[in-house]
């Protein structure tokens, strides 16, 4: 199937054009998606697929890329396997750079902190996954590593599998972390006691867990702040 690449454009209608002449920040969305891609197929050039990538409902512009995965990606004519992974490791890019500078001493003594640091990787997100955040004891951020993934229905991680990540991280404290794919953070009666059962097992392990921040879309709600961490 022969390709159509940005060179066999026009010349007024070439992103890399554009960036000489005007620099990278006047291109629109489907042009920066388009440079990335670099092809199209026959019928339809890359500005077209770019178009069809980020012309969903809602009108997310490039937001709608985290919503997509491999498989989805691929269900685009004229989107490999290669492709698909090239795209979600940009995204993957954007939303680490979009995190806190964790190179310099990062303290997470707000929720709001927290929200910072873990919405980029888990608010887009379909399925739900659990995060465990490290701390020392001035409550400054060592790492946070994932606990589980699964489906939206699935219930949390055991407190053992949690408590030995976090022994692995050398935590003194630490914060859990969780995603809402339906983007409503409220807590539902199982987050609720097996943030208790947590809470006592960090008081048995000597690792006291100072928070349980649930995230959703641009939102997020804190069981300390709740008052369900006593």
């Amino acid at each position: 199937m022969e390709q159509l690449r940005m060179d066999d454009m026009p010349i007024d209608m070439k992103p890399y054009e554009k960036v000489k002449k005007y620099g990278v920040s006047s291109l629109t969305d489907v042009e920066l998606l388009a440079v990335i891609l670099r092809t199209g197929i026959r019928g339809q050039n890359v500005l077209s697929l770019s178009r069809k990538l980020l012309d969903q409902p809602g009108n997310k512009g490039l937001l709608q890329l985290l919503e997509y995965n491999q498989n989805e990606l691929m269900n685009f004519k004229g989107i490999g396997q290669i492709k698909a992974i090239e795209l979600l490791c940009v995204v993957e890019i954007s939303k680490r750079l979009s995190r806190p500078n964790l190179l310099k001493k990062y303290i997470l003594d707000q929720p709001f902190k927290i929200f910072e640091l873990m919405a980029p990787l888990l608010q887009h997100l379909k399925v739900e996954q659990v995060w465990v955040i490290a701390l020392d004891t001035k409550n400054t951020y060592i790492d946070a590593k994932m606990v589980f993934q699964g489906a939206a229905t699935q219930c949390l991680s055991s407190p053992r599998e949690i408590f030995m990540i976090a022994m692995k991280l050398d935590a003194v404290r630490m914060i859990l972390v969780h995603n809402h794919p339906s983007g409503d953070p409220t807590p539902s009666q199982q987050d609720i006691q097996f943030t208790q059962h947590l809470i006592s097992a960090g008081e048995l392990m000597n690792i006291p867990v100072l928070d349980h921040v649930i995230i959703g879309k641009n939102s997020y709600y804190s069981l300390k702040n709740e008052g369900f961490m006593k």
